[in-house]
């Protein structure tokens, strides 16, 4: 397996000393690719050897991480000039996703998260509003997850002093009703302005 994984990693950095010399950007997809945490922690390590900082989109969902794979994820993270980040549909537990978002929350670059379809709930919500306050994101996806009403009053209060995000998606929440429905309204209500603002 050593073997293997250092066969992998080789083969990676060839292609990225190819390609990335050549690049001004580069986006790094793999959605819905079962690649686990030892394969993306070639590729983490590949990055890291080849100097690769031409990488600005980088989209990991639906593809079998977990706890394992934080650390890279957070290098990663910290490393490249990223504009947008998707890690939907990936099995982490609430403690490294606030790992995982306190690092984003530093980097003023990005400006599109989606984290769909991960079990996010009203914990990860305050590491959310943090992004929402302290960077310069402006798309965010986070549906078909576990917020309740009081995540999405969070999501209200905090979006309402705001005014650099211009999309938000928190659709299909296990516990949607029709008062979780109408501070969602208004929530949407906040990014439209922020996007009239902006045009």
């Amino acid at each position: 397996q050593l073997k293997a994984v250092k066969s992998g990693k080789l083969v990676v950095k060839n292609i990225l000393f190819c390609v990335s010399p050549h690049l001004q950007t580069f986006s790094f997809i793999v959605a819905g690719q079962y690649i686990g945490d030892i394969i993306f922690n070639i590729i983490c390590e590949a990055i890291m050897e080849c100097e690769c900082q031409v990488i600005t989109q980088i989209i990991l969902c639906d593809c079998g991480l977990t706890d394992a794979s934080v650390p890279d994820v957070i290098r990663i993270i910290e490393y490249c000039p990223l504009t947008k980040l998707d890690l939907s549909r990936n099995s982490f537990t609430t403690k490294n996703w606030n790992n995982i978002l306190s690092t984003v929350s530093k980097k003023q670059n990005i400006k599109n998260i989606v984290i769909n379809g991960s079990y996010l709930n009203n914990k990860i919500s305050s590491a959310l509003c943090q992004i929402i306050k302290d960077s310069n994101v402006e798309e965010l996806e986070i549906s078909n997850n576990c917020f309740t009403k009081r995540g999405y009053k969070r999501f209200n209060n905090t979006i309402k002093k705001c005014n650099n995000l211009i999309s938000i998606k928190i659709e299909n929440n296990e516990n949607m009703n029709e008062e979780i429905h109408e501070i969602y309204t208004s929530i949407k209500r906040y990014t439209h302005r922020n996007n009239a603002v902006g045009g």
